[in-house]
């Protein structure tokens, strides 16, 4: 009796698209389209905030007032793609919610014109205070481990926050 071998896996990432897209947009994971791009940077975004307060509570740091901690705020995360002459973007918009209208991370859809500076937030008809908006180059999402490098964006704008601590 003969056993047909299984096909080898080649890694833990997709296939590339069909779509393939000619330099300069085939820079990021194995030359996506820009739809998977998205898709791929927004499962990043939707991790992010789990993975910090894990880090967080893990090392011991005392960040309790973190708006990526805080129980009472919502972070809506952003994500533009590159494009002519652009770095990709991720905005964030820390919104006050007590009553956990919104699940703690929340992703808005990519937006150019959506000011990134604004008193209020509306989602799903309903209006958020801004607390804090903040605007990042997410090139770091191009290099290797980009979930961690977000992470450390994090804990580097809290130490300067709660303890004026500049890293890196």
């Amino acid at each position: 009796m003969s056993v047909a071998a299984k096909p080898r896996r080649r890694g833990r990432t997709r296939p590339p698209d069909l779509q393939y897209q000619p330099p300069p947009n085939n820079f990021i994971w194995f030359c996506y389209s820009r739809p998977r791009e998205v898709e791929s940077a927004s499962a990043i975004l939707t991790r992010v905030l789990s993975e910090y307060e894990v880090f967080v509570r893990g090392n011991g740091f005392r960040l309790e007032s973190s708006p990526y901690l805080d129980r009472t705020v919502s972070v809506l995360f952003g994500y533009l793609p590159a494009e002519a002459g652009r770095d990709p973007e991720i905005r964030e918009w820390h919104v006050r919610d007590p009553h956990r209208v919104l699940e703690k991370t929340t992703l808005l859809d990519a937006d150019p014109t959506r000011p990134s500076h604004q008193r209020d937030l509306t989602v799903n008809d309903v209006s958020f205070e801004v607390i804090c908006t903040v605007s990042r180059s997410a090139a770091f999402l191009f290099m290797r481990c980009p979930l961690s490098n977000l992470v450390y964006r994090f804990l580097a704008d809290d130490l300067d926050t709660h303890y004026k601590m500049r890293v890196g």
